[in-house]
């Protein structure tokens, strides 16, 4: 998708500072020449900048001063000016994500089996085994924990930086929000209302007497499955996959970042981090409203 719109049109670069007032006005205009670019135009103050290029976001990045830029701490993002800017979908995964860590480490390590978990939450992030075993797997070792005790963990979800920013201001502007995660709709319905999502998916837990029963309810909600919801809701809304924001960590994240218009890997993990070109390395959810124009 992303690749498709990037043959025949210009690019707008995105640079974003990891803290703000540390963006350097000496690498900014490096970077612009760098890349043919125009005039720059300010998003915040000494943090976010934007410049059109008349390059493909292929053509330009190896173009980008990329040493000067990691050693800044300085995110950079190029994509297609042929696409709709500000996307009216933002589909989110959510551990690591939208919420800081794993919801289903903690509450494994709450149960006693958290190493055997999280062990089984690394492997599957990275890639390196198939996530639907891998989290039956770990609902199994969970069979028998009291669904009030996971409540409890659950009331202390902290949000990452600037992720209810980016639901609230997406939405201020006609867009809407979903929460698509791997994890269980106990966590997912807790996390969408902290950060204000008008809808969420996840995987249902099987429950029994008040406590887990160590199965889910089939099918499987599996990294093909969040890019469908994705694409399903935005055609319900009247919207193509061009109008979407994805934005995830995971490998179980590739097929939706991949399909949609904006796909960002956020502090991702290597294999994603390689796969996903507009990334957000440094900096906090913020980075994905600079990403789209919104000055702040």
């Amino acid at each position: 998708m992303q690749g498709e719109a990037e043959t025949n049109s210009g690019s707008i670069v995105t640079l974003i500072a990891a803290q703000p007032g540390s963006l350097p006005d000496d690498l900014v205009k490096s970077a612009q020449r760098a890349t043919d670019g125009g005039a720059v135009r300010v998003l915040a103050a000494g943090e976010a900048v934007e410049w059109s290029s008349p390059l493909s976001p292929e053509t330009l990045r190896p173009l980008l001063p990329l040493p000067a830029l990691e050693e800044a701490r300085i995110d950079h993002l190029a994509q297609s000016a042929a696409l709709p800017r500000r996307k009216r979908l933002l589909a989110a995964d959510m551990d690591s994500t939208i919420v800081e860590g794993e919801t289903l480490d903690r509450i494994a390590a709450l149960h006693g089996c958290g190493t055997e978990v999280t062990a089984l939450s690394e492997a599957s992030v990275e890639g390196q085994i198939n996530f639907a075993s891998s989290l039956r797997r770990r609902i199994l070792l969970l069979r028998g924990m009291a669904v009030d005790t996971i409540g409890d963990i659950l009331r202390t979800i902290t949000l990452n930086e600037g992720a209810a920013l980016l639901v609230r201001t997406m939405q201020a502007h006609g867009a809407y929000t979903v929460l698509i995660s791997g994890g269980l709709t106990l966590c997912t319905s807790q996390a969408a209302s902290i950060a204000g999502f008008d809808a969420h998916h996840g995987n249902k837990a099987l429950i029994e007497n008040g406590c887990l029963t160590g199965l889910l309810r089939e099918p499987v909600l599996d990294p093909a499955s969040k890019k469908q919801i994705m694409l399903d809701h935005a055609t319900a809304l009247g919207l193509t996959a061009a109008d979407c924001l994805a934005i995830g960590d995971g490998a179980n994240d590739l097929p939706m970042l991949r399909a949609a218009g904006l796909g960002i890997a956020f502090h991702a993990r290597p294999a994603v981090a390689q796969a996903i070109p507009n990334r957000i390395t440094h900096g906090n959810l913020r980075a994905a409203l600079f990403a789209q124009g919104y000055a702040l």
